[in-house]
């Protein structure tokens, strides 16, 4: 999570969306303004103890992704970029993705900015498939310049259908439930 009090927003980072590129931006912009939590990043907005005022008054934002491109974005990135992860070195997709806990990991991303009610609290939630156009709808809403986003830590891989079958398609459809519905996400070839 990232915190501006200046700038009142609040930044919720589900894994394998493009957070580390909007963190690298936003924690370079406003280095002296923001709070940036490096560890427990990833939680969902009721980890954090935030006052319920903050919470009324602050631009919140976070990101999404479609659901089927984010699981094998992230097999990747433990295969190939993640040392601790033994499991995605030893297993090719589909086995990996029987065995692996991915919604411990790998959460969906709707649930990450609701209230323990289930009220979505984020003003914008930015499409990984559009990320730069949706934050410089944040950038306006929040008051600050535009700012151009690198690509930080992609993964080199094959278009997501390849490397699943109806068992795997419907694994992934059963986890992001929320996220399909709520995003508009759709399997694509």
């Amino acid at each position: 999570m990232i915190i501006s009090h200046k700038h009142k927003f609040i930044f919720i980072e589900p894994k394998k969306t493009g957070t580390t590129t909007l963190r690298s931006v936003l924690t370079k912009k406003f280095t002296d303004e923001c709070s940036a939590l490096k560890k427990h990043r990833h939680e969902n907005i009721q980890y954090y103890s935030i006052n319920p005022e903050i919470l009324e008054e602050y631009y919140i934002f976070s990101c999404c992704r479609n659901p089927w491109a984010r699981l094998v974005s992230f097999y990747f990135w433990a295969k190939d970029l993640s040392p601790q992860t033994r499991l995605a070195k030893e297993l090719e997709f589909l086995p990996w993705l029987e065995k692996f806990s991915v919604s411990d990991q790998v959460e969906p991303c709707w649930e990450k900015t609701c209230d323990k009610d289930g009220n979505q609290l984020a003003s914008k939630i930015c499409r990984m498939e559009n990320l730069q156009e949706d934050f410089n709808e944040v950038c306006d809403s929040i008051g600050i310049q535009r700012i151009d986003l690198p690509h930080k830590l992609a993964t080199d891989h094959d278009h997501y259908s390849s490397y699943f079958d109806e068992r795997s398609k419907e694994i992934a459809g059963r986890i992001y439930k929320n996220d399909i519905e709520n995003f508009g996400y759709k399997f694509e070839s």
